[in-house]
């Protein structure tokens, strides 16, 4: 059954904003209101949205995967929505079910794939990966016998009603600076967190000064959170040459320098390019030239699976493989159950 649930609040501070700040917010608003008033409430579907307030960066996508692990080893069967952002394709694209995967990257975009080769790579199979703009369609056509249903970045859609709304702050964001679009990266008021079921703090041991700005507003909106950090699973296959290339093509190439730097891996030459950056083949010559591993993300990674110039160099490239790890884990499934 299918009924209209609406129990988000959604209101502002007064605060002097700019002018294209104000005409940003302004619409914001009255799409998500809309949105609101035909939220649409799947009675037998436990959803979780995983999103943030800002543009990109905040570590959704590992938190994606660690959610879905969790679930996944209670034998339980997991839909993953996302946009596919970047991804080619048109309408909505089934990327992966029963631990196989049917499309490329440069189709669903790099992320629903990560998502995908991450979970088969853990050994599920009990799982799908769909993308699609409307994600109640993805739901209709894809989650139907699914018990567990994650929404990526939909806090600012609240048309599909969600149990949980966990939130990511990467506390290398100042929050003494906030900006909103189109001026800065914000895309609400850090008010919107009172919206929010569960915030985490990521990468916290980055900026402490931050850390201790971003405790003392969550306490003050008397808000659960928990911190977290990314650290370094793995890489693969194993780096016998310290002295590599970077490459970086993510939200935050800042947090991925630290974490090489921190394995005392040797950095001769960076290459940064925007997130969701689409490597050319020039580029990937250019790479090539030093003679020297290549050490990329696992989301810059998959970019390049396809890339014939990579699958005649693969013995040079490298993936640094990154996991969330939360602290007071059982305090943070708990307050996902309760």
């Amino acid at each position: 059954m299918v009924i209209i649930k609406s129990y988000m609040n959604y209101n502002f501070p007064e605060k002097q904003y700019s002018l294209l700040e104000k005409i940003y917010l302004y619409f914001h608003k009255k799409v998500f209101e809309n949105r609101l008033k035909k939220q649409i409430y799947l009675d037998d579907k436990f959803i979780i949205s995983i999103g943030n307030i800002t543009t990109g960066g905040t570590g959704k996508t590992p938190l994606t995967i660690f959610l879905a692990d969790y679930f996944l080893k209670l034998n339980k069967k997991v839909l993953i929505c996302l946009r596919g952002y970047k991804g080619s394709f048109k309408g909505d694209l089934l990327v992966s079910d029963k631990g196989k995967i049917f499309t490329t990257p440069y189709i669903s975009g790099d992320e629903p794939y990560l998502i995908a080769f991450k979970l088969i790579e853990k050994q599920h199979t009990n799982f799908k990966v769909a993308c699609g703009k409307k994600r109640q369609n993805l739901i209709e056509k894809y989650g139907k016998d699914c018990d567990i249903i994650l929404l990526d970045d939909a806090f600012q859609n609240p048309l599909i009603a969600r149990n949980k709304d966990i939130v990511l702050i990467d506390v290398n964001d100042n929050p003494d600076n906030i900006k909103l679009i189109p001026i800065g990266k914000y895309r609400e008021p850090i008010e919107a967190l009172l919206r929010a079921d569960i915030i985490v703090l990521t990468r916290i041991k980055e900026n402490q000064e931050n850390l201790k700005k971003w405790e003392a507003i969550i306490n003050k909106l008397n808000k659960a959170y928990f911190k977290s950090e990314h650290i370094k699973e793995d890489i693969i296959p194993p780096l016998k040459d310290k002295n590599v290339i970077l490459i970086s093509g993510i939200g935050n190439p800042d947090s991925f320098i630290k974490a090489v730097e921190k394995e005392n891996i040797n950095i001769i030459k960076k290459y940064i390019y925007k997130d969701h950056h689409s490597f050319t083949n020039l580029e990937i010559q250019n790479w090539l030239k030093h003679k020297k591993p290549i050490l990329l993300t696992e989301k810059d990674w998959v970019r390049l699976l396809y890339n014939p110039i990579y699958l005649q160099n693969k013995s040079y490239f490298y993936r640094f493989v990154i996991t969330i790890k939360i602290y007071s884990l059982n305090q943070f499934i708990e307050q996902i159950y309760s």
